[in-house]
């Protein structure tokens, strides 16, 4: 397996598969992980043969992976990156098939978004406030625009036009994973929107 990751990432370097160089670093990372990994059976993932790489084995991966500790996101987040890098292999002819297809990826769990109420927020800003007036700033234009966090993280100044009261949202803070750390990256085209500002957030 080491082999297929190290062709992978030879066909980014070569250009001739275009990724953002914050997720370049996130699949060496990701490469880097999944071949140190031992599974059930003693294995490194990165040591096992590609012509006799089943789907059990990558599901013992994951398991694996999720068992060192890795989040469910981050797992997911490798099993794209190993999904790839096989059907790569498989398009330069050397497996037939890709196994990852019939390989079952770890679930994420989803709660219901909670929304508190106006009063809830009033009380937040209050407190923010009398504890650290920077924090106060931000949590009113958190509230008064709806972005997510990540979001929020992310804005640079080009990105905010005071003089016509609006925000350009395209971009968000994220944890790109064991050895990565933080990294900002564009959001999809899909959610990418212009916020108006509240007077309240303008004055932050």
């Amino acid at each position: 397996m080491a082999a297929v990751f190290q062709l992978y990432q030879q066909a980014i370097d070569q250009g001739l598969i275009e990724l953002a160089p914050s997720t370049v670093v996130t699949v060496r990372s990701a490469h880097k992980m999944m071949a140190a990994t031992e599974i059930a059976d003693g294995r490194r993932f990165g040591d096992i043969r590609l012509s006799r790489l089943t789907w059990q084995d990558i599901e013992y991966l994951y398991a694996a992976m999720r068992t060192r500790g890795c989040s469910s996101a981050y797992v997911r987040r490798c099993a794209t990156v190993l999904a790839r890098s096989l059907e790569l292999a498989r398009k330069r002819g050397l497996i037939d098939s890709n196994p990852s297809k019939d390989a079952a990826r770890p679930r994420t769990s989803r709660t219901k978004p909670f929304a508190p109420t106006s009063d809830e927020v009033r009380a937040v800003l209050a407190g923010a406030q009398r504890r650290d007036a920077e924090i106060a700033d931000a949590a009113k234009i958190l509230a008064s625009t709806g972005m997510r966090r990540g979001e929020f993280l992310a804005l640079r100044w080009g990105d905010i036009a005071l003089d016509i009261g609006e925000i350009h949202v395209a971009a968000a803070i994220s944890d790109g994973g064991p050895g990565v750390g933080v990294v900002r990256k564009k959001t999809k085209k899909s959610d990418w929107r212009d916020v108006p500002l509240t007077s309240a957030a303008v004055e932050a």
